[in-house]
């Protein structure tokens, strides 16, 4: 459950984009005022998600705080309830079983300060339920002893995400079936991150001769790595189907939409360290395939506030989705560049204004 997902506000929407900062900065403030400054950069993602899931249960009371990220002079919309402190508890718990994992694998004085520090914290600030007590022990035990049945540690993670989001839950107004459905959303997540950790760190155990269920199933069953990384990328996008399609019964589009980002954030870690025996695409994905496109940051036809927004789309009926494909209209909806354009665009122009560019992935749409 704990790493890979990461929810860059530049690719949601507008509206989404402004739920997302409020937990963001609701939560960043509470462990600012609680465990100082420098805690705060251990902010927890998953958590983020959590607060999204259950953000139309958690009342907002228009409260503000001064951004440390603006120097103190800005200040940003918050709220202050209970689930924003309990947030920030799990955010330094989730961070003190990435470092317990961290020290089990490659110990140094650097992770060991870091684990004394963050276990001071948990022994003298946490106070947890029985339930989520004992599954963080369980999870912790298959931690410090290396397991190597990776069916045993799918179902810890799937429990441990499920506590989390029950925990979580149990703070807002909302209904122990919801919590319940959110839960399961979690859990499978938590199974999700599990598959892409070994997916995405089987180069470098391979070469360190680390544990990794690839290189055991390859060993176990006497087959290809080809086959055995095939199998494990099959159970991720799995994994990842199974959550797309709960998603499309979620009336909650800040969640939906962070989510996909995070998935989506996820896919392009494995696709990155992909190994090069592995050409492989799923034939069933339900999922669309994402393209890096330029855009450009000033738009004629409408006024934009964030160019990964899309805000421009259907100002022209006719569009290139690439350089490639003249568009034909004068003002290029969606940002994107005709190829006439494109080629009168200079490299000495592009130099100077390069900071009017940016490429970002366009949200995905379920």
């Amino acid at each position: 459950m704990v790493g890979h997902l990461k929810v860059s506000p530049c690719k949601l929407a507008a509206p989404q984009k402004a739920s997302y900062w409020l937990s963001y900065c609701s939560l960043c403030d509470v462990l600012r005022k609680n465990q100082g400054l420098p805690v705060a950069l251990l902010l927890s993602n998953e958590l983020m998600l959590l607060l999204l899931a259950f953000d139309d249960y958690i009342p907002k009371n228009g409260a503000k705080t001064a951004c440390p990220a603006k120097l103190f002079l800005q200040k940003n919309p918050i709220y202050q309830h209970e689930v924003s402190k309990l947030a920030a508890s799990l955010s330094i718990l989730l961070a003190w079983i990435k470092v317990t994992d961290d020290l089990t694998d490659e110990p140094n004085l650097s992770k060991k300060l870091i684990f004394n520090i963050l276990d001071k914290k948990m022994r003298n600030n946490m106070a947890l339920s029985e339930n989520l007590q004992n599954v963080v022990a369980d999870y912790i035990l298959i931690v410090k002893a290396n397991e190597t049945d990776f069916e045993k540690v799918q179902s810890q993670s799937n429990n441990l995400a499920w506590a989390l989001a029950t925990e979580i839950g149990r703070q807002t107004t909302a209904s122990p079936d919801f919590v319940a459905q959110q839960a399961e959303t979690f859990g499978l997540l938590g199974e999700l991150v599990g598959i892409a950790d070994h997916l995405v760190d089987f180069k470098t155990d391979l070469y360190q001769s680390q544990y990794n269920p690839i290189i055991q199933k390859s060993e176990n069953e006497q087959v290809t790595f080809a086959i055995a990384y095939q199998y494990f990328l099959d159970k991720f996008h799995y994994k990842r189907n199974l959550i797309l399609l709960r998603l499309k019964e979620t009336q909650n589009p800040t969640f939906v939409q962070a989510t996909q980002v995070a998935m989506q954030t996820v896919l392009s870690k494995i696709q990155a360290n992909k190994p090069a025996f592995v050409e492989y695409a799923p034939a069933n994905e339900v999922y669309q395939a994402q393209k890096m496109q330029i855009q450009r940051a000033d738009c004629d036809c409408c006024v934009c506030d964030c160019v990964c927004e899309g805000c421009c789309e259907g100002c022209c009926d006719k569009c290139c989705g690439s350089c490639n494909k003249c568009c034909g209209c004068d003002k290029c909806c969606n940002k994107f560049f005709c190829c006439e354009e494109y080629e009168d665009y200079t490299k000495k122009d592009k130099k100077k204004n390069r900071r009017r560019f940016i490429n970002c992935f366009t949200p995905f749409q379920a």
